[in-house]
């Protein structure tokens, strides 16, 4: 009787054990790599949470893109009464955008917040964004966005991707930051290395303004700055600051060329078996991260600007009508519209006050 008590008793223990460790605590392994916010370091080993999921950012940890995820997180938690774990792992650490993106496909990563420039090696959806000079200010932006247009090109990004494109995050309007002079105008650029994202529209547009584009991760720009291999980069004011730039490229012009919308994105089959309850809190929770990720990011972008002059960094307001020359934006737009973005959705931003 006592050998048959206690294997009833080691049997209940193994299973116990086992129950303690379901969930997806399995996405959050040290493997993963990477710096570790402070939220992860003071989790440890050991968590309570039934789902433990990890977010990825390329941007540094001040970022409004990183500080939005971790904002996610804390409201994930509430919500969910610490049934959900969001650690988050900035500044590249999980690796560039486009591996990022292929991660949350595969679901060995949960969310991103990402530009959507890397999107278009995915899926043309998000081509139109990359426009120069499309969009008039932030609040025909989020008109967009948040309207029925925003909606539909989310949807067509979950068709093609297979990817859970949740909402549309802040990133800013594209500014000029080089290590060899002040620009005023499109000529001042020519021979100039400029870095830019991989992606097709940018590589034709900065061509035609007479610059060399140079394709590469964020995390290589500022060592690249630093030995030479490029001479300008071209980010919004946040970027620049976060990321240091303009300690290297401290010529900073005020272009507004292109807009970069930021998206959030959810790894699908994730989201998918999830309970009713908690795909209700996550939707929740990513709006309510998505309206303080954009007001922090409105802030930073005021503080940023001023803080780049006080550093020794010089800011050069330029005449946009110049930038705006409609000959050259023929030439780039007929690139890719209709043949990629449809002109109709061209026209239908462009209509939306």
């Amino acid at each position: 009787m006592k050998k048959v008590m206690a294997g009833i008793l080691s049997f209940a223990l193994i299973c116990g054990l086992t129950a303690c460790g379901s969930g997806n605590s399995e996405t959050n392994t040290a493997a993963s790599g990477g710096a570790q916010t402070s939220s992860q370091a003071e989790a440890g080993d050991q968590t309570e949470a039934e789902y433990v999921w990890k977010a990825g950012s390329v941007l540094a940890a001040d970022h409004p893109y990183s500080m939005g995820l971790t904002k996610l997180g804390e409201l994930l938690k509430e919500k969910s009464n610490g049934r959900i774990q969001l650690d988050v792992y900035p500044a590249g650490s999980l690796g560039g955008e486009t591996e990022m993106i292929e991660q949350v496909q595969m679901g060995t990563l949960d969310f991103l917040c990402t530009a959507t420039a890397p999107l278009a090696n995915f899926t043309d959806a998000l081509l139109v964004y990359d426009l120069p000079y499309l969009f008039r200010d932030t609040a025909h932006v989020y008109a967009v966005e948040d309207g029925e247009i925003g909606q539909q090109l989310l949807n067509q990004v979950k068709e093609d991707t297979g990817i859970y494109a949740v909402n549309m995050w802040e990133c800013g309007f594209m500014e000029l930051a080089n290590s060899k002079r002040e620009v005023k105008t499109p000529e001042d650029l020519k021979g100039m290395n400029i870095r830019i994202m991989e992606n097709a529209i940018y590589n034709s547009y900065f061509t035609a303004l007479g610059a060399n584009p140079i394709t590469m991760s964020l995390t290589e720009v500022f060592t690249s700055l630093q030995n030479g291999t490029i001479d300008a980069v071209t980010n919004p004011i946040v970027t620049i600051y976060t990321s240091k730039f303009h300690s290297e490229a401290n010529h900073v012009s005020m272009v507004n060329c292109i807009y970069i919308p930021s998206i959030l994105l959810m790894n699908l089959e994730l989201y998918q078996s999830l309970p009713e309850d908690l795909q209700k809190i996550v939707d929740e929770c990513c709006k309510e991260a998505q309206a303080y990720e954009r007001g922090l990011f409105n802030e930073l972008e005021e503080t940023y600007h001023q803080a780049i002059q006080d550093e020794g960094g010089e800011i050069s307001d330029v005449d946009l009508s110049v930038w705006r020359d409609e000959k050259l934006l023929d030439e780039v737009y007929r690139q890719f519209v209709p043949s990629l973005i449809p002109q109709e959705v061209v026209d239908a931003i462009r209509a939306v006050q």
